[in-house]
């Protein structure tokens, strides 16, 4: 059975204080054995009184202190502020301060991220077996921020928080469980956990219980199930699960349909802060789902969502006007739409300028256009710059033009897109839109890699190997594949083929090897390389020994190419002894995980010339096989191995 998982993310606090995660409040200050709150509820008069007790040296109060100017809480919201009262707190050993450092540093609030000193403050809390920051040190481990991605050590981390009833904890385990990441996938116990957490009145855990209910996911589908426990997380606060349950009965998803139902249970949702809620009713009104069509009352609805700071309203609404989906078409009315959403969002700005650059349902106007692409640009949109580099470079609703690609592709870059220095260094070392320059282009190049651009380093290497607009160059080649590989281990592979087939370099069969192995480190390519190597005897003698086993290395790690290869080898005696049984082993794996129509036939060939056409098992598992296709005409062809499927 294939589960459907919808959160990909751990619930973790990401700053001090509250947090909406998909609509759910996120619990603060959470006290390391329950995981409630600890009851921080400060008001304007506490204020004083908690900052005479911090300037007195309580670390609790200036705990407190240091999340109320964070939220901006009875006082005006400043990171600086919050940094100074956290730090002497966090200094006297309090354990939610000291995370609440970590957040500070891992996020960059108020201060230059540092990871590195996130961790230290982290480390400091977890060591006094503070649940809140075990839980966090598991998030750090499963996104790799400040440590070596690891999931196990994420799981572990996790699991002592859980242990001490932290909530949000358990709930994690409950997602990991169910997605089966860093364990084996396994919904009863993610059921286990998520009712831990459920039973504390956690209201995420009680909303996902309703959603594996409502799904079926490992469970027997029950709408009930799923409606119990929606209406409890509604209970303790939840906008998404109203919101669930408005859709149960918009579509009868386990509860007979009833749109009255549903635009009240949209209503309660948006009344707790769901603004998408309003946008669901606009929907239902516009599409004549359950209730009348009305246009009026529909976009009555959309300007609430879009009022209620759901800007997607205001875009979808202009998107239906432009190409008259549910309403008239009215380019007024979507232009008019369009800028209310591009009051907000760079991006829709840069929709409004691809309509005026293509005269998509307005009159074609370059200046018109040019001019949302500048608003996009001062909204916050990096990529606009580059959009409009783009169309003067390949002369998309505009003329060719070299040199206003490259003003465009430097604002771009002064505005962080630091790719756009890439960019101009591609069209310099192609002579596209400019004179071909070598010198330009490794200058750009050079700019993209200290801007962060890693692959330029391998751009710049390319040219040297292969010799475009500089002489060839074989250790300037290598030295700049080195210097990519530093921030990327597959960049090895390329060196290792330099040294394979002596381009540039004299053949090396143990230098290639040694770089292989090094990009085998990210890319399991490298293992098919090797073996190949020994297949071929490619740089090395060659040796069937040798390539099995690395043939073998890039199986387990997923290569279906292995499986395949491993089987012809066998079958037809390749540097190594023929040996059916061998071959049939690896032809099945293959057929198995990777569907290839060609081992089908390749493993049909061997049973027709084997004693395993007698063999029942094995004429159960071909019947299996074509038992699991689609249809006749699929049977047929993967028979025939004429297509993978």
């Amino acid at each position: 059975m294939a589960f459907k998982v919808r959160r990909k993310t751990l619930y973790h606090d990401v700053h001090p204080g509250n947090k909406e995660v998909e609509g759910e409040k996120m619990s603060k200050n959470e006290d390391s054995s329950t995981g409630k709150k600890s009851g921080n509820s400060e008001s304007k008069a506490d204020i004083g009184e908690i900052r005479q007790l911090a300037e007195s040296g309580d670390a609790e109060a200036q705990n407190q202190l240091g999340n109320a100017f964070y939220e901006g809480k009875c006082v005006t919201k400043d990171y600086a502020e919050a940094m100074k009262w956290f730090r002497p707190a966090a200094e006297q050993g309090h354990a939610d301060a000291q995370l609440n450092l970590c957040r500070i540093y891992e996020e960059g609030r108020g201060v230059d991220c540092d990871l590195e000193e996130a961790m230290k403050w982290l480390r400091m809390a977890v060591d006094q077996g503070y649940a809140a920051a075990q839980n966090y040190m598991g998030w750090m481990y499963r996104t790799g921020r400040g440590v070596t991605r690891d999931l196990r050590e994420s799981v572990k981390w996790i699991r002592l928080a859980a242990d001490q009833g932290l909530a949000k904890a358990q709930a994690n385990l409950g997602l990991i469980y169910l997605g089966g990441t860093g364990v084996s996938q396994n919904t009863e116990e993610a059921i286990r956990w998520y009712r831990m957490a459920a039973d504390q009145g956690y209201a995420v855990a009680q909303c996902e219980l309703g959603s594996i209910y409502l799904d079926g996911e490992g469970v027997t589908k029950s709408g009930d199930e799923a409606m119990k426990w929606f209406n409890f997380a509604v209970d303790n606060g939840s906008n998404s699960a109203a919101a669930r349950i408005g859709r149960m009965y918009r579509d009868g998803n386990g509860v007979p349909k009833d749109a009255d139902e549903a635009i009240k249970w949209f209503k309660i949702a948006l009344e707790k802060g769901d603004s998408l809620a309003a946008l669901e009713i606009a929907r239902m009104y516009l599409s004549g789902n359950g209730v009348h069509k009305d246009i009026e009352e529909a976009i009555k609805w959309y300007e609430l969502a879009a009022e209620k700071g759901y800007n997607y309203a205001a875009l979808e609404i202009a998107r239906k006007y432009r190409d008259g989906n549910d309403v008239p078409k009215n380019v007024s009315e979507a232009i008019r739409w369009y800028k209310v959403a591009a009051e907000k969002d760079g991006n829709v700005a840069s929709e409004i300028a691809e309509m005026y650059m293509e005269g998509k349902g307005v009159p074609q106007n370059t200046d018109e256009a040019i001019r949302w692409y500048k608003t996009a640009i001062e909204k916050g949109n990096n990529y606009a710059a580059s959009d409009i580099a783009h169309r003067y470079l390949e002369g998309r609703g505009i003329a060719k033009n070299g040199d206003e690609a490259i003003r465009w592709f430097k604002t771009a870059l002064e505005k962080g897109n630091n790719y756009a220095a890439s960019n101009i260094a591609e069209m310099y070392r192609d002579g596209n839109g400019v004179p071909q320059s070598a010198v330009e282009a490794i200058r750009w190049f050079k700019t993209a890699l200290e801007k962060g651009f890693d692959s330029a380093a391998s751009d710049i290497a390319r040219m040297y190997r292969d010799g475009i607009g500089v002489a060839k160059n074989g250790d300037e080649a290598i030295r700049w594949f080195k210097i990519a590989t530093e921030k990327n281990k597959n960049v090895a592979g390329e060196i290792g083929r330099m040294y394979r087939d002596g381009i540039g370099v004299a053949k090396n069969g143990d230098e290639a090897i040694r770089w292989f192995k090094i990009a085998l480190e990210k890319d399991t390519r490298a293992a098919m390389s090797i073996g190949y190597m020994y297949l071929e005897g490619k740089a090395v003698a060659k040796n069937g020994d040798e390539a099995v086993k690395w043939f073998k290395i890039a199986a387990d790690d997923g290569n279906y190419n292995a499986l395949e290869l491993l089987g012809s080898m066998y079958e037809e005696g390749k540097v190594i002894p023929q040996n059916t049984d061998e071959a049939i082993k690896w032809y099945k794996l293959s057929v198995e995980r990777s569907r290839s129509g060609k081992a089908l036939l390749r493993l049909c060939s061997c049973d027709s010339t084997t004693d395993k056409k007698n063999d029942g098992s094995f004429q159960e598992f071909m019947e299996a096989i074509y038992g699991a296709l689609d249809s006749p005409e699929e049977t047929l062809s993967y028979r025939l191995g004429v297509k993978k499927v």
